[in-house]
């Protein structure tokens, strides 16, 4: 059997924009592009969105939270671990 090592987050150097090895962690999350000045942020979350209409309305939420505390927003959220897509919908619905 031959054993391959899986390429990860920790070992990327190749910029997406400028092709360039040139990509080094910033911080734990972003990685920035020495070359282009390019900034990519790694944070693989899922979140959902519900855009729902009746008729000529559309739902909207006032967020209840910061950032935006106050605001018209449309409804959604984060996706938690364990759970689909739509349960989210509904959680955040």
């Amino acid at each position: 059997m031959i054993s391959r090592k899986m390429a990860s987050i920790d070992t990327a150097r190749f910029c997406p924009q400028c092709g360039k090895s040139s990509l080094t962690r910033s911080s734990n999350k972003q990685f920035t592009c020495s070359e282009c000045d390019f900034t990519y942020f790694h944070n693989p979350a899922a979140a959902v969105m519900v855009a729902l209409s009746y008729e000529d309305e559309l739902l909207v939420a006032i967020r209840g939270r910061n950032p935006g505390l106050g605001l018209w927003d449309l409804p959604g959220g984060f996706v938690d671990p364990n759970e689909s897509l739509e349960q989210a919908v509904i959680r955040e619905i």
